[in-house]
């Protein structure tokens, strides 16, 4: 310390007498005139010429010292040998292995935009392929030109087992017309699911890491995989479908269409984030596009979301006002949006209106029929063909096998038709081709008022499965109205429209949350149950198409023998349903633990009254259901060796 002190008062008197020196080498400078002006001397042979530096002025903090310039501040350093920059220099730290021995960098992919380029490669090229790239190629092409024409004929994952039989880079073997068939065709799916989706993105990622381009109807079908392939849509796939349009239209350069636009409208209103909704919407008007039938329909199941019951009126009227055609898909969302606001009234005119424009124009066509033994043939209207013989059954139940009390539940399920029309069987593909056809005939039609009337004369409006299923799950699930079910269940068998694995278990779910058990007086009885438990294995076994066994149907099935039957009759349903069902052992396991915690939830209670001469709440009777009617095994114990915590 006292050493800093004495340098600190040293500077300060050395700083003083500078000052003072140079007051008075100022005030004689001004006194005598400039003296003349000097060569400068040269400097030594051994020392290098140094130019004059300006010395900068001192003040009482900052000495006197010279200004250095920038060439002297970078010789103070030598500059690198490289010359390399600092970029490089942080590259070359932010190396993996520090000293550059990382592999290479793959070279940039570049998209093509030439037409050349987007053609390759050609079949020429495959011809210079191995043999075993030939014969994969070959069979791919068979495969989804056979599924393009006929869906059916060829399923999406054996097309997309034959595709990875392709070795290395498989996309680059692909020819660029099969390319666009091969997502073309793995996009062709009735209901979208994980695994669909999971292929149509592993081929989406061949495509763009080869470099091709992908076209609009492609970056269409991703969203749409990715937006839908749950069955209730979230946050999560309206993220991901909102990042693949930004996707195409930042990185690939392709501006969304109207069709983009309504699958980003309909993904945002199921997740029920109309906001964002409501901007793509904006959106949509902003770019000048034009409304189509897609997004009018999307509209209006929008403000049924929203139970906005105006808002589907003046939607369904902008529909109509736009000149596009109103079938039975248009009609069943407008009526699904009624009964979602509560508007039961609305729905049901909806659906007379629709029942009486079909029954009417049956009046009008003749129809032919077989004659006869050795009679003329006979040319009767179609209203007088309208009940079915029960010839032309396919789901009956004999009466007498029925108890008398009820009567009204076996007109329910008896007399479903044999055939069912095409109307109620078309497949995905026959519903794709219909619904382009309603989009060409309204806009052909569109300003002439006349033209578009006959068109829309041709247009189906029949009530059809879709129509009794949104029916029926109303009144049944939500209202437990069993009349209104059993006049929706009549109507079908009138416009022979056949009983589907949906109408049966909206049925059973009625059952499970408003049946009861005997003595209880409700409508939702055992006796209807058991009913409607025979005509349901009755089609099983004819195999009638469009009903099958899922672990829904035997959820639903358990549940409502549970609330209106014993335990004994749980378990025989269980029995009866996976008699006729081949599970997998996930669904095996789900099933087997649905009716584990069935059986279970009641075994406390049963146990506690076991031996009283009371009613035990479920039964009616004084013994445990834990025992059969004969005293014997429990029917927990007939599960087998199987146990659950």
């Amino acid at each position: 310390m006292h050493a800093l002190e004495s340098a600190f008062y040293a500077v300060e008197r050395g700083s003083k007498h500078d000052q003072n020196r140079s007051n008075h080498t100022s005030a004689a400078a001004a006194a005598s005139p400039p003296p003349e002006e000097h060569a400068i001397p040269t400097p030594p042979p051994d020392k290098p010429y140094l130019p004059p530096v300006p010395v900068s002025q001192a003040d009482f903090w900052r000495p006197r010292r010279s200004a250095l310039s920038k060439d002297e501040l970078l010789s103070f350093v030598d500059p690198p040998a490289d010359g390399d920059t600092v970029d490089e220099h942080m590259a070359f730290i932010r190396d993996p292995y520090m000293r550059r021995y990382a592999q290479a960098d793959e070279p940039e992919v570049v998209v093509s935009r030439t037409n050349d380029e987007e053609d390759y490669p050609t079949w020429n090229d495959v011809a210079k392929a191995d043999d075993v790239v030939q014969r994969v190629m070959h069979e791919l092409n068979m495969a989804v030109g056979m599924r393009l024409r006929n869906p059916k004929s060829f399923s999406a994952p054996d097309i997309y087992d034959i595709y990875r039989q392709l070795p290395g880079t498989r996309m680059s073997h692909v020819p660029a017309k099969l390319r666009h068939q091969l997502l073309k065709a793995l996009g062709m799916v009735e209901k979208k699911d994980a695994q669909s989706m999971l292929r149509y993105f592993a081929v989406i990622a061949d495509v763009k890491d080869s470099g091709f381009a992908l076209w609009m109807a492609e970056w269409n079908a991703a969203i749409s995989f990715a937006a839908r392939y749950v069955g209730s849509s979230s946050s999560s796939e309206v993220e991901a479908a909102v990042n693949l349009w930004r996707e195409m239209e930042q990185e690939a350069s392709i501006q969304g269409n109207s069709v983009t636009f309504n699958i980003l409208f309909d993904v945002a209103s199921k997740a029920g984030n109309f906001t964002l909704a409501e901007m793509i919407y904006k959106e949509m008007e902003k770019r000048g596009l034009q409304c189509n039938r897609y997004h009018h329909v999307s509209l209006i199941h929008f403000f049924g979301l929203k139970i906005d019951s105006d808002g589907i009126r003046a939607a369904y009227q902008e529909m109509v006002n736009a000149g596009e055609m109103i079938d039975v898909v248009v009609l069943n969302c407008v009526m699904s949006g009624f009964l979602r606001c509560g508007e039961e009234d609305a729905a049901e005119r909806v659906y007379e209106r629709m029942h009486q424009t079909y029954t009417g124009r049956l009046k009008d066509i003749p129809m032919k029929v077989p004659a006869q033994k050795e009679g003329p043939d006979v040319v009767p209207t179609a209203a007088a063909t309208e009940e079915a013989p029960e010839s032309a059954t396919v789901v009956s139940v004999d009466p007498d096998s029925l108890p008398q009390s009820a009567p009204k539940m076996a007109d329910l399920v008896r007399d479903a038709p044999a055939a069912p029309t095409s109307l109620d069987t078309a497949d995905f593909a026959s519903h794709k081709v219909m619904t382009d056809v309603l989009l060409m005939l309204a806009k052909v039609s569109r300003g002439d008022n006349k033209l578009r009337a006959s068109y829309q004369h041709l247009v189906p409006t029949r009530p059809d499965l879709s129509t009794y299923r949104i029916l029926i799950n109303h009144y049944a699930v939500r209202l437990g109205d069993l009349s209104s079910c059993t006049r929706y269940l009549r109507d079908m068998k009138k416009l022979r429209v056949p009983l589907n694995g949906a109408i049966f278990l909206a049925l059973f779910k009625g059952f499970a949350i408003h049946g009861g058990r005997a003595g209880t007086r409700a409508d939702w009885s055992e006796q209807r149950l058991r009913s409607i438990w025979s005509a349901l294995l009755k089609a099983l076994d004819d195999e009638v198409e469009g009903l099958y066994i899922s672990t829904w149907l035997v959820l639903w099935a358990l549940r409502a023998f549970d609330r209106c039957s014993t335990p004994e009759m749980v378990f025989k349903a269980y029995n009866s349903l996976t008699s006729r069902w081949d599970p997998s052992e996930a669904d095996a396991d789900f099933t087997i633990g649905v009716l584990h915690r069935l059986l279970k939830s009641r075994q406390p209670r049963a146990l506690h009254r076991k031996g009283d001469d009371s009613d035990d709440g479920y039964t009616g009777r004084g013994k445990s259901w834990s025992s059969g009617p004969g005293g014997g095994a429990s029917v927990l114990g007939r599960l087998g060796s199987r146990t659950f915590g």
